[in-house]
């Protein structure tokens, strides 16, 4: 588990530990692939695009490690089915 950013209020710190320093100790145990998934966010919004399709992957290509990066839910049809169920239980419990 790592992180791209901080939670909350901008004067928090960044929350930890960084991803890049995550990488850089996977490299250290061995590891030659590496798979980030991003499980706090929905869709692939603009710190996903950016803080790990970019810069998580130039730190890993740096160390020789692949990264691949698992998809986010976005619009994928079973999604919205559960979004769908979700909101009927809703309105239905009045």
């Amino acid at each position: 588990m790592a992180y791209t950013s901080r939670s909350g209020d901008p004067a928090d710190p960044w929350l930890e530990p960084d991803v890049s320093d995550e990488l850089r100790a996977l490299k250290d145990r061995g590891a030659s692939d590496v798979v980030v998934s991003p499980i706090g966010f929905l869709v692939d919004h603009v710190e996903v695009l950016y803080d790990l399709d970019v810069a998580a992957r130039r730190t890993a290509e740096g160390l020789g490690l692949r990264l691949h990066r698992a998809g986010t839910a976005g619009d994928h049809p079973a999604f919205a089915r559960l979004l769908a169920a979700l909101v009927r239980e809703v309105v239905a419990r009045g």
